[in-house]
């Protein structure tokens, strides 16, 4: 199942894998526990977005 959101607080939860999108380009793509809990791309906290 694929499942677009414009918040992170909707995929944390449901998410084994996570794809994130800066400006139509995707930045950073990985396990949901990698991606929320050290990501590499820098731009945006993923836990301040929400």
């Amino acid at each position: 199942m694929i499942c677009l959101t414009l918040g992170p607080t909707p995929a944390r939860g449901v998410s084994d894998r996570v794809a994130y999108f800066h400006r139509s380009a995707m930045t950073e793509i990985g396990k949901s526990k990698q991606i929320f809990g050290a990501p590499q791309y820098q731009q945006k906290s993923l836990s301040s977005a929400c």
